[in-house]
């Protein structure tokens, strides 16, 4: 039987009006309110020339139809250091997707759960064994009927990640866990798409067409770019696991280690899809301050440094890049740094999905702005008030979303969240919001959690008012919930 697929994507929005005039609506994955309740910025910046960025090819896009092996790559990324060995013990010649040279091996390790000498990248070379089921899979696309003329990538990190999960049998995992042990594997984007399928007695021919089949649905409605597989052994004599990961990307990132020296810069490169036209980076410090800093796009590319691990400052760090398209913010990468060494970086571990809930939209949108509450009493927080009015603009967003069956927060119809607002009646001085799918209310806070931008948004000091708005709907035959949440200040 065919698994259904889970995952969990959310996205952050922030507008502040005052009596003398309008900000630039900062968003999320994004946004610091630049009013009373912005966090000052912090650290220095150095812009850097694109040195090694603008003779790198790059394609957002899935790969063409019926190129097969040959055409179903990645550009060679840059080379990862030359003391970096091939993780597990794999060998980094074998033939990559591209088929004329082998592609860089991304030098990462998570031996006993370390991640130690983890560089976050791509990489296009097969893993042992992988090259005889991509061809199968390319071929019953070939063969199919299916209408799809683009075709995801094949990422050797996320094939590396869905091998790891074969210790649950084809049980689902945590979105929010997966996301963090990913960053093991030098996976710096989110969000990671699962499926899973179990047969006995039949052979791997049934797993390719399943994978083929996976994938043609999620070109369609989700446009992934990058895929992963493992066919591996069941728990039960006879038994096959088919496990599937999927991502859409919107940036391409070169190389880069996850640790920082102190008193050096963290040094990114690489270039945005066509449609992003802005891009910032979010950094939170060990201590939970949030520095924000917007850097230039050329032709999609872009290259800089940004100083935060000084003397005094080592610990975990946790990095955004943030960018937006014509529907708003969108997160283009989430990953965590160690300033000073690996032994501050936080452990990661793998956890099972919980079932999904069962709740009705208006139980699922009490059950959110509740632990948005708990969240802010947590950190010091006032509560905010419901509004029956901004939950009402809430409900109408998310219901739009779902009849979309995609998140975003600049509608075609309504526009952006403060127009919405103020289409309602409400006059305030702030409107903030928040949008998420997941599988329960709990993995909607979560995911919130996760990030700057909506921790941001969950926690502004300014906020007064809130409301959520829930739409369900049934995905792989269990719930999913579209949620948004709005906050707004004080009236005038």
């Amino acid at each position: 039987m065919y698994a259904p697929l889970f995952s969990s994507r959310t996205d952050g929005w922030n507008h502040a009006r005052s009596a003398m005039r309008t900000l630039p609506f900062l968003l999320f994955f994004s946004p610091l309110l630049c009013g009373g309740g912005c966090v000052p910025q912090q650290g220095t910046t150095e812009p850097q020339r694109d040195s090694g960025v603008g003779g790198a090819t790059s394609d957002f896009s899935p790969s063409k139809r019926g190129q097969g092996v040959q055409g179903g790559g990645e550009a060679p990324l840059e080379e990862a250091p030359r003391s970096a060995q091939p993780p597990d013990g794999e060998s980094g010649t074998e033939q990559s997707v591209g088929g004329n040279r082998p592609v860089p091996v991304e030098a990462s390790s998570t031996r006993g759960g370390n991640p130690k000498g983890v560089v976050y990248g791509e990489s296009a070379v097969f893993l042992p064994g992988d090259q005889g089921h991509y061809r199968a899979i390319m071929a019953a696309f070939a063969g199919g009927s299916e209408k799809t003329q683009l075709l995801p990538r094949y990422s050797r990190p996320l094939s590396r990640l869905a091998r790891r999960l074969r210790s649950f049998g084809g049980q689902p995992v945590s979105p929010g866990s997966l996301l963090k042990v990913a960053a093991q594997y030098g996976i710096a984007t989110p969000w990671i798409s699962q499926a899973y399928l179990i047969a006995t007695g039949h052979t791997d021919a049934i797993f390719h067409n399943w994978i083929k089949k996976s994938l043609a649905l999620y070109i369609t409605a989700q446009r992934v770019t990058h895929f992963g597989f493992a066919i591996v052994d069941g728990k039960r004599p006879g038994e096959r696991v088919g496990i599937l990961l999927m991502q859409r990307r919107k940036v391409r990132l070169h190389p880069f280690g996850q640790t920082v020296g102190v008193g050096q810069a963290l040094q990114l490169s690489g270039r945005v899809a066509p449609e992003v036209k802005r891009l910032e980076i979010l950094v939170t410090y060990p201590g939970g301050r949030v520095t924000r800093k917007r850097f230039p796009l050329s032709g999609g590319r872009f290259g800089f440094k940004y100083r935060f691990c000084t003397p005094g400052g080592e610990g975990h760090y946790s990095v955004e890049l943030m960018g937006t398209d014509a529907s708003g913010p969108v997160v283009l990468a989430l990953f965590p740094i160690a300033c000073g060494g690996h032994r501050y970086m936080k452990s990661a571990q793998l956890l099972p999905k919980k079932a999904p809930s069962q709740l009705s939209a208006q139980q699922a949108s009490r059950a959110i702005f509740l632990g948005i509450n708990a969240y802010r009493a947590k950190r010091k927080q006032a509560p905010l008030k419901w509004s029956g009015a901004v939950a009402q603009v809430s409900v109408a967003h998310s219901l739009e979303m779902c009849k979309a069956k995609k998140i975003f927060h600049v509608s075609p119809k309504t526009g952006a969240p403060d127009k919405r607002v103020k289409r309602a009646g409400i006059r305030t001085t702030l409107v903030a919001e928040n949008v998420a799918v997941a599988s329960s209310p709990e993995a909607v806070v979560e995911s919130w959690i996760m990030s700057e931008g909506h921790r941001l948004n969950m926690l502004l000091r300014d906020g007064v008012y809130g409301g959520v708005g829930v739409c369900v709907t049934q995905i792989g035959g269990s719930n999913h919930y579209y949620a948004t949440f709005v906050v707004i200040g004080k009236r005038p």
